[in-house]
């Protein structure tokens, strides 16, 4: 849920722990000089980006079937904890989480994730999410070729892990819809 207050967008989000519902409220203060009159828009039709609000705003032009976060389409997937294990004792721990897409295309059976940035983290997160549903066709649309290293951009690393992707600039939805 998103409430307007003044110039602070507030997001609640609700979350459960053994059966007991808490919630749990955060703010994002719209007033920063770095935030755009097109961020605070998107935030407050309940998009993450201003970026996603534009990819959105191209699927619908081009009316493409498309759901944004499907709630119903999250992705589980494991990865390695350097935690110890509370129970056995064991080093080899695995942490779940929950993959949640920026979009899902039924026609095209395709997830679309949208990245202005590429963090080590999302690479470590979309490549566990790639390797443990290989069935999945995941599409990154990434805003700029951004670097990761003075050598590997976003769309290198993209084609080294296996995965489709485009830059928002190269026409990528008539792309995806062709290839």
């Amino acid at each position: 849920m998103v409430v307007a207050v003044a110039a602070v967008v507030c997001l609640t989000l609700t979350i459960t722990y053994t059966g007991t519902a808490q919630t749990i409220v955060f703010t994002e203060c719209m007033t920063s000089p770095r935030t755009s009159k097109a961020r605070k828009e998107a935030v407050e039709s309940g998009y993450r980006s201003a970026f996603e609000k534009r990819i959105h705003d191209q699927l619908k032009k081009a009316r493409v079937t498309a759901f944004y976060e499907p709630r119903d389409m999250i992705i589980p997937y494991t990865l390695k904890s350097s935690g110890i294990c509370a129970v056995c004792g064991s080093h080899e721990v695995l942490e779940n989480h929950n993959y949640l897409p920026d979009f899902y295309l039924p026609k095209q059976n395709v997830y679309i994730e949208g990245k202005g940035i590429l963090t080590a983290e999302n690479r470590k997160k979309m490549n566990a999410v790639k390797h443990q549903h290989p069935d999945k066709q995941i599409v990154f649309i990434f805003q700029k070729n951004g670097k990761i290293t003075k050598r590997v951009k976003y769309l290198d690393w993209a084609k080294k892990n296996g995965f489709v992707a485009y830059l928002e600039s190269e026409n990528w939805l008539e792309r995806l819809l062709n290839s």
